[in-house]
């Protein structure tokens, strides 16, 4: 076992999760696999190495330099950059086959590679429309003078349109977006123009239906074993990620005794006090131990306290054999028991994907089938 934390991604698991969610795709439609952020901290040139690198996938990241990375890794696939270009950046696009989002003519100028350029190469663009959740994307009164800014442009291409779904548990406004969507689309369509791929729904939105689904979709936390909170209940997924510490003291704690920093716990009773390796530099909130519990020899173990940079107290007074080196999982299955990313989110006051982001980047990886 590592001295400290250690974050454990199953990869069969995500790999068993892409297959659950194309069956919930129509034949015609693709997934954009969402690997952003380094795949939300559990690692993005693994995960592809594990689902394909060949040029029928599609990946979705945040930043071109991602995009790189994975080229770097020798994956071929189309490779969508979510975020709109900044200043400069268009070599980067152009070097490394991205297909770059638009929300303006501010993006077509931020791709300019200086001198010419190759006779037949072309920067594939999706133009993002803003249908209601006013963050990002051209406005659909503008979208028509951009698309055709485009076309007057011969070093770019439409191959995309997309929008973004501002709140799945609202039906009501969810297809009122998908309306607006859908008039963008035919307003496209009415100028000859027919985008190859087109795309409104990520993970929460894949359970509202077909309708939904166009010809691509954006599944990213739905990939890694959790269905966002707003549409659970759907084919079961397996969770990827566990996180694991080892136990590195167990103490005797008598009566009145405080336990870790700033008075913030006091024993009530002779206690056995267990000191896991792991702490808010690994994710923990500071204040996690107020709600949340860890799994040793099975048996949940509450945390007490506040955590540490690097350590967390909990409370061992039930489970007697436990010892010095024993594995006490944060996160994941131990024996008959599981702590699920959902009530780890609880725990951390925040949502699922916000969670991983925090738990599985910070820690040393290691990959199993």
């Amino acid at each position: 076992m590592s001295a400290g934390p250690q974050a454990t991604v199953r990869l069969s698991s995500i790999e068993a999760n892409a297959k659950t969610i194309q069956g919930l795709l129509g034949t015609d439609c693709v997934p954009a696999w969402v690997v952003k952020d380094d795949a939300y901290g559990l690692g993005a040139r693994e995960i592809a190495a594990r689902l394909g690198k060949g040029r029928e996938r599609w990946y979705a990241v945040a930043f071109p330099e991602e995009g790189a990375a994975l080229r770097e890794a020798g994956v071929e696939s189309r490779i969508l950059v979510l975020q709109p270009p900044a200043r400069g950046e268009g070599p980067l696009f152009r070097e490394y086959d991205l297909v770059a989002t638009v929300w303006g003519e501010e993006s077509l100028e931020h791709l300019k590679v200086p001198g010419k350029s190759t006779p037949g190469s072309k920067t594939a663009l999706h133009v993002e429309v803003d249908t209601g959740m006013n963050r990002g994307g051209v406005a659909e009164e503008d979208l028509l003078d951009l698309v055709e800014e485009i076309d007057r442009r011969a070093v770019f291409g439409l191959d995309g349109l997309y929008s973004h779904l501002a709140n799945v548990r609202d039906a009501d406004y969810c297809a009122h977006q998908r309306r607006r969507f859908e008039r963008c689309l035919n307003a496209l369509r009415a100028t000859g123009r027919s985008p190859s791929r087109i795309h409104l729904c990520s993970s929460g939105g894949i359970r509202l239906g077909p309708e939904y689904h166009f010809n691509m979709v954006r599944p990213g936390l739905a990939l890694y074993g959790v269905w966002p909170v707003e549409t659970r209940g759907g084919p079961p997924l397996r969770e990827a990620l566990t996180l694991s510490a080892p136990l590195l003291k167990v103490r005797a704690v008598a009566a009145g005794e405080w336990v870790g920093y700033d008075g913030a716990f006091r024993a009530d009773r002779p206690m056995r006090v267990g000191v896991i390796a792991a702490g808010y530099a690994h994710g923990l909130p500071r204040g996690f131990p107020q709600r949340g519990a860890v799994l040793v020899r099975g048996d949940r173990a509450p945390c007490l306290g506040v955590a540490c940079m690097d350590m967390t107290l909990v409370d061992l007074s039930e489970i007697k054999d436990a010892s010095e080196g024993d594995e006490a999982v944060l996160l994941g299955r131990q024996g008959e028991d599981e702590i699920t990313l959902g009530q780890m989110a609880e725990w951390m006051d925040c949502i699922p994907y916000e969670a991983l982001c925090r738990l599985g980047g910070l820690c040393p990886r290691r990959f199993v089938d």
